[in-house]
């Protein structure tokens, strides 16, 4: 079985964040215990420096030639609206690449990717392949909020549409599986879970004073200290954090730093310090680390007395896990997905309580015996998740879907087959162009190439004429009206239009912004078209 794995995640942005991470790691497990099937990568050029990066990692165990990129239109951060004609455009460039390619099945390892970035995700209408995507959460989904501007809803709501034609999701927690049957309505059949895993990095170890001093120093934490780490949006609910510990008893708060640690603007650190001084906060009772590496993070939350996860919504929680792998005394957030990481009940809080924050921090901090307990559990808590078994289900569920695949053949092969006679493999094709007898030089044009034309595909005519004069070997072929092609646009495997700089091709401009396609561009420039349309107040700027 070939495996088609789109790594685009770890080249953009995400690649910084657990996302890029995750889909690193399980990439990883899944090219070891692969064999006998055939992993494939596919990558962006739109970022050449992590391509050769990224064939480094993998180096030896997935030969160069099976390493792929696709070029497309660039820019395509959909952000700005100016580049959704791109954005749409690229998309079919990277499907045509994954064609050619001839995959069992296409694993996406993040979808949503593209809104402030040079990715591109999208998903073929029907395809004879397994699509598959990592379902992470769905948290615009649930809590709206989160995409504050209309662009950001209409992209995330493409994406979404791509979520649910997916023959599988891989989901990273039960939680997340749950979310997506009951608020994206996707079968539960689809969707199975793979968990994750802390990476190697994060792990118990005996560290050496001189060490533990070093990592103090370098962030100015002269004294015991709570540490959170993760990101800083709202739903992590870090100003409840900040709150909580602000309500420890005085000789305790005095006694313990809080260490922020993760990367954040000035802006918003400076609101959270803000924050801090609202509740009597001193300036150096809250240290923000700002960004900081593995091995890092693995020294703080292996030094630190508390690590604190006051997260509202999590597709998993992954810092809960690498602080308890590292031996941290480990309290959480009791939200979504948390508890089955944690696994502990008396671990947990209502995080939107800031004073059950205080009440779990104070009775870590107080009480050695709970603490040590904390810390024999996390370790062997961590032990129970690994990339292999996650790998392992996986590939399971990716060849699962494949044999599923197999015995229901795709709408597009039943559209082809009829009764009992043979199927018809040839692909469908929509034909938009004018056609005699208009006295135009593409009908001729169209009139010629629709013979030899037919004998690659199965041709329907989109026309709006009141007559098409075609030679008889033609005269079989279907002509479909402008109000029948837009509601069946979609059941076509491919759209050809042909476009010149006449009025006759003012239809065929309109149709292209709702149904693209391929365009034979008969003229180098459209400016009698677009004035015509103009002045005939059809769409009104379009020349000007």
């Amino acid at each position: 079985m070939r495996i088609l794995i789109d790594l685009q995640a770890c080249q953009t942005a995400s690649r910084r964040r657990g996302i890029g991470r995750y889909s690193a790691s399980l990439v990883d497990a899944i090219v070891q215990i692969a064999k006998p099937q055939e992993i494939s990568l596919l990558l962006n050029a739109a970022y050449p420096e992590s391509i050769e990066s990224i064939a480094d990692r993998f180096d030896a165990r997935i030969p160069r030639a099976r390493i792929h990129a696709f070029t497309s239109p660039s820019p395509v951060a959909e952000i700005d609206p100016v580049n959704g004609w791109r954005a749409r455009a690229a998309e079919i460039v990277r499907i045509a690449k994954v064609c050619t390619l001839r995959p069992d099945a296409v694993l996406l390892t993040s979808l949503f990717e593209g809104y402030v970035d040079e990715a591109t995700t999208s998903l073929p209408d029907e395809s004879d392949c397994v699509n598959a995507a990592i379902l992470y959460d769905l948290i615009p989904l649930v809590r709206p909020g989160v995409l504050d501007t209309s662009t950001a809803r209409a992209w995330y709501e493409r994406k979404l549409a791509s979520l649910r034609r997916c023959d599988l999701l891989l989901a990273i927690s039960n939680h997340a599986r749950a979310e997506a049957i009951a608020a994206a309505d996707i079968p539960a059949e689809r969707i199975t879970v793979i968990s994750t895993a802390a990476d190697a990095c994060f792990r118990y170890v005996e560290r050496a004073p001189d060490e533990v001093r070093a990592v103090c120093e370098r962030h100015a934490i002269d004294r015991p200290f709570v540490l959170y780490a993760g990101g800083f949006d709202e739903r992590k609910n870090v100003r409840a954090l900040i709150a909580g510990y602000a309500a420890l008893p005085p000789a305790v708060r005095q006694a313990h730093r809080l260490v922020l640690a993760g990367a954040l603007d000035d802006d918003a650190q400076r609101s959270l310090r803000r924050d801090a001084g609202r509740h009597g906060l001193a300036n150096d009772d809250v240290i923000f680390t700002g960004h900081i590496d593995d091995a890092e993070l693995a020294a703080l939350y292996g030094t630190c007395v508390v690590f604190a996860f006051p997260s509202l919504h999590e597709g998993f929680g992954l810092p809960v896990l690498e602080a308890m792998a590292c031996g941290a005394a480990v309290v959480a957030s009791n939200a979504t997905s948390v508890p089955e990481v944690m696994d502990r009940a008396d671990a947990l809080f209502d995080a939107r309580n800031p004073r059950a924050i205080t009440e779990r921090l104070h009775s870590v901090v107080d009480d050695a015996a709970l603490r040590a307990s904390l810390q024999r559990y996390g370790p062997l808590r961590a032990a129970t998740f690994s990339w292999r078994a996650s790998a392992q289900r996986a590939l399971e569920a990716l060849i699962d879907a494949r044999q599923r695949k197999r015995s229901y053949p795709s709408s597009v092969t039943n559209r082809r087959t009829s009764g009992n006679a043979v199927a018809d493999e040839r692909p469908t094709l929509a034909y938009v162009s004018p056609l005699p007898p208009e006295r135009t030089g593409v009908a001729s044009y169209s009139a010629q190439l629709l013979v030899p034309l037919r004998e690659h595909y199965q041709i329907e005519l989109v026309s709006e004429q009141k007559g098409v004069d075609l030679d008889d070997a033609l005269t079989e072929l279907p002509v479909r009206t402008v109000e029948w092609f837009d509601a069946h646009a979609n059941a076509y495997d491919r759209v050809l239009y042909h476009v010149g700089n006449s009025p006759f091709h003012h239809g065929a401009l309109e149709l292209l912004h709702r149904h693209p396609g391929t365009v034979v561009l008969h003229d180098v420039h459209l400016g009698a078209a677009l004035n015509w349309i103009e002045q005939l107040g059809l769409v009104m700027g379009a020349f000007s």
